[in-house]
């Protein structure tokens, strides 16, 4: 597992500013939302799932360039393995 390790410490700057944009353009859209007071007829509940799942994803980022393994390494994993 080192050299899955070694690819996400690698990649860690990059997918941290990827998922961070993403999540400011979120915030923004629920800012935009309250502000024009579309509450009623925004999907808040999706974008607060979105907003989640992209928490949920960097921290298996950073686990997984800390060495632990994770349902993101396990696919990459399966990935990597199909491609061989």
């Amino acid at each position: 597992h080192k050299l899955i390790q070694r690819f996400f410490q690698a990649i860690a700057s990059r997918n941290e500013e990827i998922i961070s944009a993403e999540y400011n353009v979120l915030q923004q859209e629920v800012e935009a939302i309250a502000q024009e007071g579309r509450a009623h007829t925004s999907d808040l509940t999706g974008l607060l799932s979105k907003a989640t799942k992209l928490q949920d994803l960097l921290q298996q980022c950073r686990d997984a360039a800390e060495g632990k393994d994770n349902e993101l390494t396990q696919e990459f994993i399966k990935h990597y393995i199909k491609i061989l």
